[in-house]
């Protein structure tokens, strides 16, 4: 038996278009891979795609999907887990060409890859993996000195731009910086040059 499933793609709900913040940070408080093993029986080579719905909260959710074999099937499993192609768990969906999970932790890095598998109990090699950085958290990039700039970093997803904002007090707020439109998953990084004029500085992101 041969099958082929497709490419990963990024796609978002219409209803992410509003603002919102992650949590906010104090400027005062700085804060070997295991190869998957390969199954017996194969089906040809396997690609997931992916489908992304995330807001900006705790409960970050991410949802994959991938085209159908170009064989009968009897059903697909999600492998997923925190370590590259060392996956702690699996998810049988059937015969669904999509999953989705829930309550991701925002700024920790999830590794995803999908086989299928025949009526037998045959189950296919692991797709290509798909790693994601969960979106909604701000952090120093690195231990600040007294005469330092304050180094930021946090996670971005494609078809979002963010705006940095800081504050002296938490009440008020002006943003310093924003991004353009992001069109990958990566870890953005910005330094704030006036940091060091201020005793207490706070920031936070607000995602559009």
């Amino acid at each position: 038996m041969n099958a082929r499933i497709g490419d990963f793609f990024f796609a978002y709900p219409a209803s992410q278009s509003q603002m919102k913040t992650s949590t906010e940070l104090d400027m005062r408080h700085e804060g070997s891979k295991e190869a998957a093993p390969k199954k017996s029986w194969t089906f040809a080579s396997l690609v997931m795609f992916f489908l992304l719905c995330l807001t900006a909260r705790a409960d970050q959710s991410v949802m994959l999907g991938w085209t159908p074999s170009t064989n009968t099937v009897a059903g697909y499993f999600v492998h997923y887990g925190g370590v590259s192609h060392n996956y702690a768990a699996k998810l049988d969906v059937g015969t669904n060409l999509v999953a989705n999970f829930s309550n991701m932790q925002p700024g920790a890095t999830n590794y995803f890859a999908v086989t299928a598998y025949d009526s037998a109990g045959n189950e296919s090699d692991y797709s290509t993996e798909v790693a994601f950085i969960v979106p909604g958290v701000i952090r120093f990039r690195n231990a600040m000195a007294a005469n330092q700039a304050a180094m930021l970093e946090f996670p971005v997803a494609p078809g979002h731009w963010y705006e940095v904002q800081a504050s002296t007090d938490r009440q008020n707020w002006s943003t310093i910086a924003t991004t353009a439109m992001c069109t990958s998953n990566f870890w953005n990084s910005f330094q704030d040059p006036k940091s060091r004029a201020f005793r207490s500085r706070f920031y936070r992101l607000a995602l559009h």
